[in-house]
Order: C-alpha cells, then sequence, then structure tokens
C-alpha cells in the first residue's frame, strides 16, 4: 500500500525534506537561468516577461546574447551576426554588407606564414549555382578608398580589375585600371 508523509514543512536547513509544491514553486513553470557556484556565470533564457533572449554571462559580464530573431551579439559588437541579412559585423551591430568591419581600428591583417599572404577576389557571371563566363569589359575585382566629406562618403580612388577578353581555358586577358578624384571632384 501505498504511504505518504503529511505534515511536511518548507525546508530551512540542508537536510530538510521538501515537499513537491516547495520544489515546484521553487522551479516555477521553467528553469529560466543556469548559475553556477559562485553565482558570477550564467546562462540566462529570459531576462524579463517574454523577452525570448539568452544571454551569457561570465565573471558578472554578460559575453553574447541570442536574440529573438536569431541575431548573435558577443560582446555586444565585438561580433555581431545579422541573421535576418545574413551579414557580419566587426565592431557594429549594423552591418550594410555581408562583411562590415567598422571602428577606430578597422584594418584587416592577412597573415601567413612561409609564402606571401593573399586576398583572392573571384568573379562569375549566372549564380552561385550555375556561374558562367566571365567577359570582355567585365569588372573582376574592386578595391575602393572612399572619404567622409562633412555630409557624405565620396568615392575618391579606384582599382579595377577588368577582364580584356572573354574568359576562357586558354585566355585570360586583363587589365588594372587606377582612378582616383582630380583636385575640386568629387568622384575618380
Amino acid at each position: 500500500s501505498a504511504s505518504k508523509i503529511i505534515g511536511v514543512l518548507d525546508p530551512t536547513n540542508p537536510q530538510d525534506a521538501a515537499t513537491k509544491a516547495y520544489v515546484d514553486a521553487q522551479i516555477g513553470t521553467g528553469v529560466d537561468t543556469l548559475i553556477d557556484a559562485d553565482g558570477d556565470t550564467q546562462i540566462q533564457v529570459e531576462e524579463g516577461a517574454d523577452d525570448d533572449t539568452i544571454r551569457f554571462d561570465t565573471a558578472n559580464n554578460e559575453r553574447m546574447q541570442i536574440q529573438p530573431d536569431g541575431d548573435v551579439a558577443i560582446d555586444t559588437d565585438t561580433l555581431f551576426i545579422d541573421a535576418t541579412n545574413n551579414s557580419v559585423g566587426i565592431e557594429t551591430t549594423t552591418p550594410s554588407n555581408p562583411l562590415t568591419v567598422s571602428g577606430t581600428e578597422a584594418s584587416l591583417f592577412l597573415d601567413r606564414y612561409a609564402q606571401g599572404a593573399h586576398l583572392v577576389m573571384r568573379r562569375s557571371n549566372g549564380t552561385q549555382a550555375l556561374p558562367t563566363q566571365v567577359l570582355n569589359n567585365d569588372l573582376m575585382a574592386r578595391i575602393s578608398s572612399s572619404a567622409y566629406n562633412g555630409a557624405t562618403v565620396n568615392q575618391n580612388a579606384l582599382i579595377d580589375f577588368i577582364a580584356a577578353e572573354d574568359q576562357t581555358a586558354t585566355d585570360g586577358g586583363s587589365e588594372i585600371a587606377f582612378s582616383t578624384s582630380n583636385i575640386g571632384s568629387t568622384s575618380p
């Protein structure tokens, strides 16, 4: 036969028994925070009502968020993934291109050991699934510089890599064109 323990009070000491009702009340309808032993590292699945953001904290500092729309923020804007627009920001939460590096230290370093570093820019026509031939006069790649003029950004210098003929297995003629803005002009 089944036996029940009745008259159990809420626990106050580590060795005290607890009722199911007490445990359920402590947990609530779901556990929303996982905390380490000293309380300074945690994973939170809701900070407020219907927040729907997962937060990761270490040493009492929030390090990463997964937001309801799927965006991921690491150290606020050190690395930001915009899930809606499929873009990544470094030092920005509003990337304007597939990869946007912003801020006072916006530099790109390519380190390679034993050989020279490579920056490879590739072009094809068609689609990613079905690429087609690059044709004569197609722009294959561009390096550009721009400067803020107090109201907007002007593009003021370009290096263009251009196909000089239809690209084939045996013909790959190309040109490099350098363009700069003249003094008193705003475009190359």
